[in-house]
């Protein structure tokens, strides 16, 4: 029944490529994107809730296409994955080799939420500008390192504390010496991040009148997270001991799912807690962080909706996943099945089933 409504009124070819190669994948927080890159963010519709630069190089792109945001959503995700793959490569076998390497990618696409890569979600894009700014730290480049993980930053709100794990990386190698010229021009390179991540917050408080009248400190929880957010959805920061209270107290509304997320995640954060013991620090930080993060975003009704995503974004877990499956006899088996796990999760996101 789902592939029969909404059937392109326009029956040539290109409308009936468009209802089924492009339109299925237009689900979940898609639509919010392709909003923004069509019409900004001046709408108190919750719009503001999500980062400006996916739906900017979408729309760039969508212009270039005839405005077709949709095909440039996904054609940006495409790019952003290879990206990514690249990046992950490269930095995996500074310290692991390119065996490892090699099958982290493997990893990172086989996985049960790894078609997020593929579709206009902020992920590929993220996980790209995240791998290249530790990469950047590692060869010292830390202008380099600190634009990307402003770009990072104006991705999604993780990559605003990308800064710690760089600031982590520029203390091991400089020790004390951050506080001499040189290093206070590399801490100046690394606030790259947090300035564009403040730089979009006052712009988005801005267009939607949450400036003017407000007192401090409901500027600084709106710079924070969009008051769209908790009003629209009700989602909410809350400390980690608050969010486990939520977890423990709060009936999920769609136990099903819930139960997958849960599984998922669980199963991946013990994987992360395996491969941080064999991981440089500004990585561990960068873990530690992002886990503190999770567990921070309290959603209303729903405790563990898109939990597995954003245990998406430790990428320890493809490394050691690749350590591990490079040892198996049945390697391919597993790796299948993963596979058809994936598709089985896509599935349920194209019939509205599963929240990635």
């Amino acid at each position: 029944m789902l592939f029969t409504q909404g059937l392109p009124a326009e029956r040539s070819l290109r409308a009936w490529l468009s209802w089924l190669l492009l339109e299925p994948w237009n689900r979940m927080d898609v639509p919010w994107y392709l909003k923004i890159a069509d019409g900004g963010y001046a709408i108190a519709d919750g719009r503001a809730s999500f980062h400006p630069l996916l739906p900017l190089l979408t729309r760039l792109l969508g212009t270039l296409l005839g405005g077709n945001t949709l095909l440039a959503g996904l054609l940006v995700a495409n790019l952003a994955c290879l990206g990514f793959l690249a990046a992950l490569f490269r930095y995996v076998a500074l310290d692991h080799g390119e065996q490892v390497a090699s099958e982290a990618l493997r990893w990172a696409l086989y996985l049960p939420v790894g078609f997020v890569l593929l579709i206009p979600y902020t992920e590929p894009l993220l996980l790209c500008f995240t791998l290249l700014a530790l990469w950047a730290a590692r060869r010292e480049r830390w202008f380099a390192a600190g634009a990307w993980a402003c770009l990072a930053a104006l991705t999604k709100q993780p990559g605003a504390a990308l800064v710690a794990p760089l600031l982590w990386e520029a203390a091991a190698r400089y020790r004390w010496g951050l506080l001499s010229w040189r290093g206070l021009r590399v801490v100046a390179c690394l606030g790259l991040g947090p300035l564009g991540y403040l730089g979009f917050s006052l712009y988005r408080a801005a267009m939607l009148g949450e400036v003017g009248g407000a007192t401090a400190g409901e500027l600084l929880r709106s710079l924070l997270i969009s008051p769209q957010l908790s009003t629209g959805w009700g989602t909410r920061f809350g400390w980690p001991w608050e969010w486990l209270a939520y977890v423990a107290t709060t009936p999920p509304r769609f136990i099903q799912s819930s139960m997958i997320d849960l599984v998922l995640s669980a199963a991946g954060l013990a994987v992360v807690a395996v491969a941080l013991r064999r991981e440089r620090g500004a990585v561990i930080v960068y873990s530690l962080i992002q886990i503190v993060l999770m567990t921070t975003l309290i959603i209303a009704g729903q405790p563990f909706q898109s939990l597995p995503r954003r245990v998406f974004l430790l990428f320890p877990i493809f490394t050691q996943l690749a350590r591990w499956s490079l040892r198996l006899k049945l390697r391919r088996a597993v790796l299948l099945a993963s596979a058809a796990l994936m598709l089985a999760c896509a599935a349920g996101f194209i019939t509205f089933r599963f929240i990635p």
